[in-house]
């Protein structure tokens, strides 16, 4: 698809959804499902969805992840989306760098945000994991699957700290993004 055909339909799909809004006389959580009512039926172009690796068909078709291919437009809607922001970008960059169809998340007993099963690749993204909660929910899966999948490389992406944690390797996102890493 050309750039012009995409842009013109992105003004297009952003005249119907604003039109909508602004007629709506409603409260604002109303005024956010008409918005994303209208995001939806604009396709993949401006969303990404996303199929649990390990799902029966059913979950892989009704509870995928959908990312946002603009960080704009996830930050409209969220509140400390520091985390949120940041898996969005990474998730994008994966796609970008091994196509939709090759990257998958994870949920059996704990979640794993990222696979990429072809390149034996699984990736936790984190702001920081500096809290004891964030430790024990972001580490522990992650270092569990690198132990039953020794020849996969784990990576866990945050804002600005490196190191390693438990066997996995902890990243910042500008080293990972400019593939340093």
């Amino acid at each position: 698809m050309s750039r012009a055909i995409l842009i013109y339909k992105l003004i297009v799909c952003w005249r119907l959804i604003w039109n909508c809004i602004a007629r709506s006389r409603w409260c604002f959580w109303t005024k956010c499902r008409t918005f994303l009512t209208g995001i939806s039926s604009c396709g993949d172009w401006l969303m990404l969805p996303m199929e649990n690796e390990v799902g029966k068909l059913t979950e892989k078709e009704t509870q995928k992840k959908y990312y946002f291919i603009d960080n704009g437009l996830l930050n409209l809607f969220l509140m400390n989306s520091e985390t949120s922001l940041l898996e969005n970008m990474v998730a994008v960059e994966l796609f970008r760098r091994y196509g939709k169809e090759n990257v998958y998340y994870l949920n059996k007993e704990k979640e794993i945000d990222l696979i990429v099963p072809d390149k034996k690749l699984a990736i936790q993204v984190s702001y920081n994991i500096k809290e004891e909660s964030t430790y024990n929910r972001e580490v522990p899966p992650l270092a569990k699957y690198a132990k039953a999948h020794e020849d996969w490389k784990c990576l866990l992406i945050t804002y600005d700290e490196e190191g390693t944690e438990e066997g996995i390797t902890v990243v910042p996102v500008w080293k990972w993004l400019i593939r340093m890493i």
